[in-house]
């Protein structure tokens, strides 16, 4: 969740939005409680009704979220994450703007922290091959202006770890973002 809203703030979204956002972010899973832990530990490809099951997650964080959050800002996140540019996402079909843009901001993070991450099934796939997957995915599965933002912020992201000169000192940055949203 940290890491989408250091994103987010480059990607210029408002400073008093990034509190909720950060709810979001940190619970877009939270409806997989109700997918059997089976499912999620299976280390074999799912079957249909095991897919289905997991497609289901996004519904049931809504349901979850939207009692006790506004509906409108933090639980968009765990509801349409799934969603995709060309529409081919889950669970409502949206297509491109349609989809809210900090969801799309999320959506970019989501899938690279997935591939970054090792799963029951499979490696952690190397970041120069999630950035290609992703450059290659813009315009179809994501919007193309939030790919280039989040591949330039990658690239800024990697040359302030080496020590390069930057516009911001993300170090300063998180520890204002964690007192401010604690």
């Amino acid at each position: 969740a940290r890491f989408f809203v250091r994103f987010a703030d480059y990607a210029g979204v408002g400073y008093s939005s990034l509190r909720f956002l950060y709810a979001g972010a940190a619970l877009h899973d939270v409806g997989k409680l109700a997918v059997p832990v089976e499912i999620l530990q299976k280390k074999d490809s799912l079957n249909h009704w095991e897919f289905d099951q997991i497609r289901k997650h996004p519904e049931y964080a809504y349901q979850w979220m939207a009692a006790s959050w506004d509906p409108d800002v933090v639980a968009q996140i765990p509801y349409l994450h799934h969603e995709r540019w060309d529409g081919s996402g889950y669970p409502l079909g949206l297509t491109g703007t349609n989809i809210p843009y900090f969801v799309r901001l999320f959506s970019v993070i989501d899938v690279w922290e997935a591939m970054s991450a090792s799963r029951p099934y499979r490696k952690a796939i190397p970041e120069r091959l999630v950035l290609k997957h992703l450059d290659q995915s813009s315009g179809v599965l994501f919007d193309p202006d939030v790919v280039d933002k989040f591949l330039s912020w990658r690239r800024r992201s990697v040359a302030v770890r080496e020590g390069l000169p930057s516009v911001i000192d993300l170090i300063d940055l998180e520890q204002g973002l964690e007192n401010w949203l604690l």
